[in-house]
């Protein structure tokens, strides 16, 4: 578990050197979260979110939550599982490219930065020939409630347990208020007991806000062009969004995998 000392947001800037360093120091416990400043510039950015705009978003909650692209866990739903999520695979990966142009893709910035430090790269899929979706773009207004990202898909890569797990948020619209990543000083513990079917959702989420009770924690502004990688071990939330737009994220995830990093979502 990670010291108090280190529980630490580092804020960098935009440099192979610095994010690899971050990376490392991430991986190894020395801090809780890196803030990479600029990641995209304020005239990447409009564009970027014009064509998500006209991509379009697949809505939810009344409008409250929508997706551009596809998780990996959402082939559990599937009639077709996994074969049909390899299907959707590339217009996603089109997709991106028209959001971010074929040259900007956050993915590729972000592997031609650790290329050079770590041994990285896509998840693929062996049995079914294919990459993994390397990110989804998110429009939020309500907020997420405290959870844990970690050990989400501890079987899609057989024979793979993760040694790390980092989650990694592009904000591509901030809203007029809120929307702030909040990340508690409190790694997930058997003895939480949050996971256990048995609860019923409201009671989910009030075990869950005693959990981090008047614990430390970091709150991250969605500065949009910013790039956030944190250890996703700890409770974490997303403050509900106030105001007419939307807080616009891509989200992915890197892995520590047999001494590679592992990018998908």
């Amino acid at each position: 578990m990670m010291d108090k000392k280190h529980f630490l947001l580092e804020s960098v800037t935009v440099s192979s050197k610095s994010i690899a360093y971050s990376i490392d120091k991430l991986l190894s416990g020395m801090i809780v979260a890196a803030k990479i400043n600029n990641f995209y510039a304020a005239h990447e950015i409009e564009s970027i979110v014009d064509n998500c705009n006209h991509i379009g978003f697949r809505w939810f909650d009344n409008l409250s939550l929508g997706y551009i692209g596809v998780s990996i866990s959402e082939h559990l739903s599937m009639p077709n599982g996994k074969s049909e999520y390899f299907d959707r695979i590339s217009k996603v990966y089109m997709n991106l490219d028209i959001i971010f142009g074929r040259h900007n893709n956050p993915k590729d910035k972000l592997l031609n930065f650790l290329k050079n430090s770590f041994s990285c790269g896509i998840a693929f899929d062996a049995n079914y020939q294919n990459f993994y979706a390397p990110g989804i773009i998110e429009a939020q207004m309500k907020g997420r409630l405290i959870h844990i990202d970690g050990s989400r898909q501890p079987s899609v890569l057989p024979g793979c347990k993760p040694i790390n797990e980092l989650s990694v948020v592009l904000y591509l619209q901030a809203p007029e208020k809120g929307g702030e990543l909040q990340i508690f000083n409190k790694e997930e513990e058997p003895s939480d007991r949050y996971r256990e079917v048995t609860f019923e959702p409201n009671e989910r989420e009030k075990l869950l806000e005693q959990i981090c009770q008047n614990r430390e924690n970091i709150l991250i502004q969605p500065n949009a062009g910013d790039l956030i990688i944190f250890a996703n071990c700890y409770y974490h939330q997303v403050l509900p969004s106030e105001g007419q737009k939307y807080r616009i994220a891509y989200l992915t995830s890197i892995y520590s995998i047999d001494s590679n990093l592992v990018i998908w979502v």
